[in-house]
């Protein structure tokens, strides 16, 4: 592999492991937050028979 070809497939990865980063945080501050779907909280509609 070229010097020129390295480097461009390290930047590539660098900024696709950010980008991943990025999306994990955004997925994970919600759980920080201590946000909560209401729908899970408390009894299902229709569940009683279950």
């Amino acid at each position: 592999m070229s010097k020129d070809a390295f480097e461009k497939s390290f930047i590539w990865a660098n900024a696709a492991e950010r980008i991943k980063a990025d999306e994990i945080e955004k997925a994970t501050d919600g759980a920080k937050n201590k946000t909560r779907v209401a729908s899970t909280h408390g009894v299902m509609p229709f569940s009683e028979g279950w």
